[in-house]
């Protein structure tokens, strides 16, 4: 069974020119990502597994090969700052 990151409740994100602003007010940070990093966070619903996050990427972007590496690594991170859990299905 895959695993579907899902972002955690009480996160403000709001979308700015380059991007997304993520306020996390339980941890009183914010955190700025670009656009790639804003959509692989806007796909952490809880819905998208990791594949599908990256099939999404390649498609979106007209990539030659998926990058399913660099959304492993935005979302670990995203994990690591406490705003995605994993959700399995």
């Amino acid at each position: 069974m895959p695993d579907f990151p899902k972002q955690v409740e009480g996160l403000e994100v709001s979308a700015v020119d380059d991007g997304l602003v993520v306020n996390d007010n339980r941890r009183g940070r914010v955190h700025y990502l670009n656009h790639t990093a804003g959509l692989v966070l806007t796909l952490c619903d809880g819905r998208h597994s990791i594949e599908t996050i990256a099939d999404l990427l390649q498609k979106q972007f007209d990539l030659r090969e998926r990058p399913e590496q660099d959304v492993c690594d935005a979302i670990d991170e995203f994990v690591g700052e406490g705003f995605v859990i994993f959700e399995t299905h």
